[in-house]
């Protein structure tokens, strides 16, 4: 069982993060759209490849081979860029700050809860792809509208050509800090409802379980009191035979005929247990102590 304290790092924390790299250079929504295709496969590459070899290297060597994996992706993208001018983009060396990206959310499957991973890595990389969209995304829509007036290039209103404040650095910082408290804050919040409900279902089925386990002791003891008890009476001088037998230690003969036993009962023949030769009395420590004591105020009387 893993539990969480409130200092711990989230998906959250870290998707805004790997944001931080890039956000100084994302002014249009289509750059961080460039930016998150090459992040998204630097990304898929790179835990596909470490996964192949995760027997052989370590937490370092993975976050260096996800480093030279990312730089790879960014340069292939960036060389596809300047030959077919995607979306108008253009290649530019700022977009290997995608390769930091890359790493940050690296640093989640490879050194926070690698002793107790709840769940598969596959929904933890899944979960860090979409936040690390979303997040993006709804930041630089939203700076482009404010800063510039425009949409994917395109442009809003003719009246508004944006304002020169939200272009700046601090709208930035502070922008994307007010984005990381709304989606913690949502994200907490429905985590707190599936625990909840887990916890509901755990109950629920614990339960179930106890019901099962009275029912099934219920049944066994009303078995046991239903089924026939068998009761033999002996006379005197079977009594004194018994008694005379148990006082010398020998075993005590069954003297019921054949014609008493149910049909397919045999007689079962009670062996005498055999005594070990030379086994020792075992005394306990007090006993050797107080002997002990005995034998000096004996000796003490004479």
């Amino acid at each position: 069982m893993h539990i969480r304290t409130n200092i711990e790092l989230n998906i959250v924390h870290l998707a805004t993060l790997a944001i931080c790299p890039v956000m100084f250079f994302v002014t249009y929504a289509k750059d961080a759209l460039c930016v998150f295709v090459m992040v998204f496969f630097a990304f898929l590459l790179s835990m596909l490849v470490c996964a192949l070899f995760n027997k052989y290297l370590s937490s370092t060597v993975k976050v260096f081979v996800t480093a030279m994996v990312s730089c790879l992706v960014v340069t292939i993208l960036n060389f596809l860029l300047d030959k077919y001018n995607i979306l108008g983009l253009n290649a530019n060396d700022m977009y290997y700050l995608a390769v930091l990206s890359t790493v940050v959310l690296s640093v989640d499957i490879y050194y926070i809860d690698t002793k107790a991973v709840v769940g598969r890595i596959s929904t933890k990389i899944i979960s860090a792809i979409l936040f690390y969209f979303g997040i993006l995304m709804v930041f630089s829509i939203f700076k482009e509208i404010l800063g510039f007036g425009s949409i994917f290039g395109k442009v809003i209103s003719n009246n508004f050509a944006g304002i020169e404040f939200f272009r700046g650095t601090i709208f930035s910082l502070i922008f994307l800090g007010i984005i990381c408290a709304v989606v913690e804050a949502i994200y907490g919040y429905i985590r707190r409802k599936v625990y909840d409900k887990q916890m509901v279902y755990e109950k629920f089925v614990k339960k179930i379980r106890d019901e099962k386990m009275f029912q099934y002791d219920n049944l066994r003891r009303k078995k046991m009191l239903a089924s026939p008890i068998d009761v033999r009476t002996i006379g005197n001088e079977e009594f004194k035979i018994i008694q005379e037998k148990s006082d010398v230690n020998e075993t005590v003969e069954d003297n019921t005929s054949d014609s008493d036993l149910e049909d397919g009962e045999s007689k079962e023949e009670i062996k005498p247990k055999k005594k070990k030769k030379n086994r020792r009395l075992k005394v306990s420590k007090e006993a050797k102590v107080e002997k002990m004591f005995d034998r000096k105020s004996d000796k003490g009387d004479e």
